[in-house]
């Protein structure tokens, strides 16, 4: 097997470049491992294309997590540096045609190769400059309002992360405040489509007039046209900014100083664009411990859409005929370790949601002194104890409780760099005797190996849905409603993620057949016949394992079962 280790410093060594010399090994492979982003990633598409076809056979790890890595790799953006700089690419051209008559005239030429005519780079350039004009306008308008200072140019109160800034209302179907100025502006959905043949045509054109330049144009065209044309309920229009550290002396807008900003089509449903990807290999294997339920995975990861025989919305027609159905087959298998090497126990209090527990910096309430009383049960019992909590700040707030309350190291993680996770996590596992406080949407939760005496019971407390008043996961959610029913729509799009990442977290405990530990699921939520029960998303096996507890009687039964 050859890995980057061996042929990185042999291709420098060579003079040769390690992505040249990756894509020529990929080539004469027999079997290829990677990270399965590179299958939808169009950055390093090209790497992997050239050993896509009928004779492929790709095996997809960790599926379970599918749906969410593609979707942010299959959604688009137009930054406000690329649409300047897009701008520009048309103004070279212009400039050129303006400094002589010959000029133009030469110019006017090379776009009538395209059926392109001058007039319409010179609409095209106006575009992108009010476009880039309205964006700014319109970032500065809503931090305004969002920000008390901002107006008044304290930027110190702006947030250090990101911010979205939504087009249009997440919970409809209608068109996005961008798409109504431009038609407001006389820009319509027939000028939209030809931008990316405008950006090709001037592209040529540079490139034959002898311009070494780097276009963007072409792409950027492209861009506008899909945001015309696409679906305005599977792709949420919106601006992101995302905080940069880049030095810029007199911004044209305040916010510049700290953001860069782009307009976004943000994929909600990319199933897509999944069911065409395996489309194109003979066979696959997905899998994953966590895929329950099946005919939820199957549904939104595009495999129902395969075996129908349905991968794309264009699909039947006279361009492009449907595909013949691939048959999709299911396999499952139970945890085959001994059952007399774990206990599986549900914890019935309060739901642990925001309602009920209130903010974790103010006081604590009866909720929160219930599952403080909780955690410190599990944390006193045998050997390494991991506590994993909706989000860093119910972990932070948790393990400062169990600081006071426990005689155990406590370990908290919190949003860092690989190399500070990686770190707390190897001080955890040096201890045998100390306990981990996560967020079981963390990256401690899952694809980490806890073998041997690592670990000795893992805990997950309250269900760790996403925030709901993220306008892309209430446009998420209402793109689900309208493609599987609105009675669906909750727990495809958020439920079934959730108790995916809770079972994720469990199966840290036992990693082997010899390893004995404890499974705690802490909230009434998980017990059968419940207000709002999730007990229904796990498999039968862990239905029927899972034992319900209350919590004056955690300390016993954790001494019955280690002695």
């Amino acid at each position: 097997m050859l890995s980057t280790e061996e042929f990185l410093p042999a291709s420098v060594e060579a003079g040769t470049c390690p992505h040249r010399a990756m894509g020529v090994l990929l080539e004469h492979a027999e079997v290829v491992i990677g990270n399965y982003n590179h299958l939808f990633d169009s950055r390093t598409r090209n790497l992997t294309e050239p050993i896509l076809d009928e004779r492929t056979l790709v095996i997809l790890d960790e599926s379970h997590r599918i749906e969410e890595r593609v979707r942010d790799l299959v959604s688009d953006t137009v930054g406000r540096v690329t649409l300047k700089q897009a701008q520009r690419d048309l103004g070279e051209l212009l400039d050129r045609a303006s400094q002589h008559p010959d000029n133009k005239e030469l110019v006017e030429k090379h776009l009538a190769e395209h059926d392109v005519p001058y007039e319409a780079v010179e609409q095209a350039q106006t575009f992108y400059r009010e476009a880039a004009g309205w964006l700014d306008a319109h970032v500065d308008e809503v931090l305004a309002e969002r920000f008390d200072g901002y107006e008044n140019g304290y930027l110190d109160s702006l947030p250090d992360e990101g911010i979205e800034i939504e087009l249009r209302d997440p919970e409809t179907a209608e068109r996005d405040a961008f798409t109504e100025w431009a038609e407001g502006a006389g820009y319509d959905g027939g000028f939209f489509r030809t931008l990316g043949k405008v950006g090709s045509a001037v592209e040529d054109a540079l490139t034959q007039l002898g311009v070494d330049r780097d276009c963007v144009c072409t792409a950027v065209g492209v861009r506008f046209g899909q945001w015309w044309t696409r679906d305005h309920t599977a792709f949420f229009r919106e601006i992101t900014l995302e905080p940069t550290d880049a030095d810029r002396r007199n911004p044209e807008q305040p916010w510049l100083a700290g953001y860069n900003a782009a307009f976004e089509m943000y994929n909600c449903i990319p199933a897509e664009q999944v069911s065409e990807m395996l489309d194109e290999f003979g066979g696959g294997v997905l899998m994953s411990a966590t895929l329950e339920p099946l005919d939820v995975f199957e549904a939104v990861s595009g495999l129902s859409s395969l075996a129908a025989g349905d991968t794309n919305a264009n699909a039947g027609t006279d361009e492009q005929p449907a595909p013949p159905a691939r048959s999709v087959d299911r396999r499952s298998y139970d945890l085959q370790f001994p059952a007399a090497n774990r206990e599986s126990w549900i914890v019935d209090v309060e739901r642990f949601t925001a309602r009920n527990r209130g903010d974790p910096a103010g006081p604590d309430n009866s909720t929160r002194d219930r599952y403080a009383y909780v955690a410190r049960e599990i944390a006193r019992s045998h050997g390494n104890v991991m506590l994993c909590y909706p989000n860093y700040a119910e972990a932070k707030w948790a393990a400062g409780r169990l600081r006071d309350e426990v005689d155990k190291p406590v370990y908290l993680d919190e949003s860092s760099s690989h190399e500070t996770t990686d770190t707390l996590r190897q001080g955890f596992l040096a201890d045998d005797h100390a306990v981990l406080v996560t967020s079981t949407r963390g990256t401690l939760t899952e694809g980490v190996d806890y073998a041997g005496d690592a670990l000795h019971t893992c805990a997950v407390f309250g269900i760790p849905l996403v925030n709901v008043g993220s306008p892309r996961v209430q446009a998420v959610r209402h793109a689900y409603g309208d493609r599987f029913g609105e009675d669906n729509a909750f727990e495809y799009a958020l439920t079934v993620p959730a108790v995916r990442q809770v079972r994720q977290a469990l199966g840290r405990v036992l990693r082997g057949p010899d390893e004995r530990g404890v499974r705690v699921l802490v909230d009434e939520r998980y017990l059968p016949g419940k207000p709002r029960s999730v007990a229904e998303f796990f498999p039968q096996q862990e239905r029927e394992e899972f034992t319900r507890l209350t919590p004056e009687f955690l300390s016993s039964e954790f001494k019955r079962f280690w002695g």
